[in-house]
């Protein structure tokens, strides 16, 4: 009886800890596609570059939720509480980020910051600071 009950937990663990990594392997593999369509659309002569690297940003941000959320379901609560604190450090600096980003930008195009191209270059910049958190959660918490 203690065997089996062994026996089970281990078969358990296993099979949760092969579907984790399934979970986390499909955060790659959807980062990837998600630039390659990026680039796709950007390669594309007759599309909006502009449409192309806001559509990314918003793919991006929506990835970052949901990326979220399903890590957050695998936790216990003590887990969840530390997370949400990492998550709240995060959220202030990305407005950080994004704000510097902005200032930056304009001061490269000598003060414009009304510009398509201002709009776009600040864009995919925050983009890709939500992609390197999407990466940093699935770093953290692939187990």
């Amino acid at each position: 009886m203690k065997n089996k009950l062994v026996m089970n937990k281990k078969i358990i663990f296993i099979v949760t800890f092969f579907n984790c990594l399934t979970c986390f392997s499909q955060i790659a593999k959807t980062i990837n596609k998600l630039d390659i369509e990026h680039q796709k659309c950007l390669d594309n002569v007759n599309n909006n570059m502009a449409n192309c690297t806001f559509e990314f940003y918003t793919k991006m941000d929506n990835l970052l939720n949901t990326t979220y959320k399903s890590i957050k379901l695998k936790l216990n609560k003590t887990e969840q509480q530390k997370l949400k604190k990492m998550q709240i450090v995060w959220l202030k600096k990305r407005v950080e980020y994004f704000k510097k980003t902005e200032k930056e930008t304009a001061e490269e195009l000598d003060g414009d910051n009304s510009s398509q191209d201002y709009k776009m270059i600040c864009t995919n910049e925050n983009a890709i600071f939500v992609k390197n958190r999407i990466i940093e959660l699935d770093k953290i918490y692939r187990k």
